[in-house]
């Protein structure tokens, strides 16, 4: 009797855990110390870790369902929708020459730390407003998209 009184709660205990691991949908609770490119968390959506962007570069990246820029200007982080108010058209990560942001289609300039338009590389002036504002937050060496 006691034998089957052991077997019966080792079955048991094998159906509780089989069913434990069904109910947890068989995720991986570890913790990974790096973040996805899409995470999202109290401190918004991870962009990149600072270290990973070099001063004076453009970097890409999705955001809300569209396309962003990412602008280290001199260790300062910026990131603007990436559409050209001209046009609508976007910038590449070559569009940071010297200390303007210009749109490789007509050349329409931006200042990197604040998005506002500074006119034409040729001298005109299309009268546009400045770029479209995301706003970041760097925590703990990570960029994150508010």
């Amino acid at each position: 009797m006691k034998y089957s009184t052991n077997l019966v709660l080792l079955a048991g205990t094998v159906c509780l855990i089989v069913l434990m691991s069904g109910c947890m949908g068989g995720q991986d609770n570890t913790t990974s110390t790096t973040q996805p490119a899409a995470a999202t968390t109290l401190a918004g959506t991870f962009v990149a870790k600072a270290s990973d962007i070099p001063p004076n570069t453009i970097r890409i990246f999705d955001y809300k369902g569209e396309q962003a820029i990412l602008v280290n200007f001199g260790g300062s982080f910026q990131a603007y929708v990436n559409k050209c108010p001209h046009q609508n058209l976007p910038f590449n990560e070559s569009s940071l020459t010297g200390d303007k942001i210009t749109c490789p289609y007509h050349g329409a300039q931006f200042d990197p730390v604040s998005g506002k338009y500074l006119g034409n590389a040729n001298g005109g002036n299309f009268g546009l407003k400045g770029l479209t504002t995301i706003a970041l937050k760097v925590d703990s060496g990570n960029i994150y998209a508010q």
